[in-house]
This record gives structure tokens, sequence and C-alpha cells, in this order.
């Protein structure tokens, strides 16, 4: 093994005890410290195929409190997103993805929170084409969902479970985009089984722990980290194209 792959394994392993522990953060973190190693064509691919397994798992934990008619709504318009991403992911120079994609993970990080303005019919199904065309092209959903669900007055455990089916569905999609297109998953597996096995055990241990540091502290961390990372990508690819 590789020290990419070293490297990477660690990153899943600790980024999906952060999930586990705290509910939210390791697809993004994890994702972050990808970035670096692959283009945005490979990336996505590779970071979908360990998510799905990550979220599938986590959906599997909290099936019973699933909202079905929640997950339908947004089932259903994730195949409108789905339609709309995979005419755009194909056009876009590799350099130009990565600004997008690096611009894309600062947004997400520092975006406001909505809680008082989603409320009406039909917006499951919205924001199911949304999630699913936001995964196929940026790669991540989940902190972009998570504030949609505040408004809803749903159990801690309805929130994970509903989430994790919406995200699930979306890396389905993904994965099927980019194994229709020719994308050779079998030349990642040296990087996907570990990473999926530390995916699976970290996801595992994070249940057990208690997640001791300050909440506020946390997020803060976490915020600067990513756009530290993510600026530096987009600092390195505007330098390369100038």
């Amino acid at each position: 093994m590789g020290s990419t792959e070293i490297i990477l394994t660690i990153a899943a392993f600790v980024t999906s005890c952060i999930s586990g522990a705290i509910g939210m953060a390791g697809g993004m973190l994890l994702l972050t410290a990808m970035l670096p190693f692959f283009p945005p064509t490979v990336l996505i691919p590779l970071h979908g195929s360990v998510q799905l397994v990550s979220n599938g798992f986590r959906l599997s934990l909290n099936y019973k409190a699933l909202k079905k008619d929640i997950f339908i709504l947004a089932f259903l318009g994730s195949f409108i997103g789905a339609f709309f991403a995979e005419k755009i992911i194909w056009n876009v120079q590799g350099e130009y993805y990565q600004l997008i994609l690096a611009g894309f993970i600062i947004f997400i990080t520092w975006m406001p929170k909505f809680r008082n303005s989603w409320n009406f019919p039909g917006r499951f199904f919205i924001l199911g084409g949304f999630s699913s065309f936001a995964s196929i092209v940026f790669g991540i959903t989940g902190p972009l969902l998570a504030p949609f669900f505040l408004s809803e007055n749903l159990r801690p455990q309805q929130i994970v479970a509903t989430k994790a089916s919406i995200q699930f569905v979306g890396h389905i999609l993904k994965l099927s985009i980019y194994a229709y297109s020719g994308f050779a998953f079998h030349q990642y597996f040296h990087i996907l089984v570990p990473m999926i096995l530390a995916v699976l055990l970290g996801t595992w241990l994070g249940k057990k722990l208690l997640f001791k540091m300050n909440e506020k502290l946390f997020k803060l961390i976490f915020k600067w980290v990513i756009t530290a990372v993510a600026s530096y990508i987009l600092f390195k690819t505007l330098y390369g194209l100038i």
C-alpha cells in the first residue's frame, strides 16, 4: 500500500468517526482531503463510491425512522437533477471544474442557514432534484441538505435516516452515470477497498464514542480547516491558469 492509499484510508477512517460521533461533516471533510490527489472527474466517482457505503450503512442503522413520504418525493425529483447534471459534467474543462468545486466547498461551508422560507408543496421533490444535481456535479450534498430539515419538526433519528436516504440515491445515480460513461472503477479498487473498510469501521466506532469537544469550537475549527484546504486548491489552480 503506497503513501496515497495510506493517507486516504486514514482520512476515511477519521472523517467517518467524526460523522458517526456528531452526525455531520465527514463526507465534506473527506472530499476536501481527497481533492489534492485527483482531478474532479476521478475524485467525484471515487468519493461517491465511499460515501455510498457510508450513507447506506447509516441508513440501515436508522431505517425504522425513515420518513417515507419525504423520501418518495426526493427520490422522484432526483432523476430530474441527474438528467441535467449529466449534460454538464463532461463539458467543463478540468481546471475550471476544480475551481468551481473548491469555490462550492467554501460556499456551503459558510452559507447561511435557512429555517423559515422552506414550506411549500412539493419542496422535497425540488430538493431531491437539487441534491442529485449537486452530488453528481460537485460530489457533496450533506451540508446543503441539513438546513432544509430544520423546519420539519423531525426527530434526530428521522433526520439522519431521511437525509442519508436522499444522499444514497444521489450517489447511486452519480455512480451509474460515471459507470455508463466508461469510468474504470476497477482501476481504483486498491484505493476504494481499504477506504470503504475504514469508513465502515469508523462509522461503527463513531457511534460508540462521545464527542468531547465543545460543539461550537469544533464547528469553527472545521470551517476554517475546510476553507484553508479549499482555498489552497483554488489559488493553486488559478496560479496554474495564469
